[in-house]
């Protein structure tokens, strides 16, 4: 891939939650399109129709979470006293994985649940960053 190359990334929509817990929604697929001077967030589920704009000069950081689901955790605990079945759940807290792109800004944060393979994700996420710095320069110049 060139640089620049990747400008849209789709992945479930997801929301942070208290105590930096960042959890999947079920909203279905989410769009993040960069045009250069903006990021566009388009949820595409029928129960979620909402569009979200944020300028790049208020781009801030993005990073990629990746992180165990504390359900499965939830889960393995609660089932040990039930003949010890939470032992064949509990290993699946260490192996099973959620990850997460996410832009933070000081008002808002984007986050994006990232279905297989993370590259596009972390072009997009590398993509987003340069361009935001660019614009904050552009900005102070102009």
């Amino acid at each position: 891939r060139r640089d620049g190359s990747v400008t849209s990334v789709t992945g479930v929509g997801a929301r942070s939650l208290v105590g930096g817990w960042t959890w999947p929604s079920r909203s279905g697929p989410t769009t993040v399109d960069s045009d250069g001077m903006r990021l566009i967030e388009t949820p595409h589920g029928i129960l979620s129709q909402r569009h979200a704009e944020l300028l790049l000069t208020e781009v801030d950081s993005a990073e990629l979470r990746i992180q165990p689901n504390p359900a499965l955790l939830g889960a393995g605990i609660a089932l040990l006293p039930l003949f010890g079945i939470g032992l064949l759940v509990l290993p699946f807290y260490f192996f099973v994985k959620y990850k997460f792109l996410i832009i933070h800004s000081g008002s808002n944060t984007t986050v994006v649940a990232i279905t297989g393979n993370e590259d596009p994700f972390r072009d997009f996420m590398d993509n987003v960053l340069t361009a935001a710095e660019a614009a904050k320069q552009r900005h102070l110049a102009g």
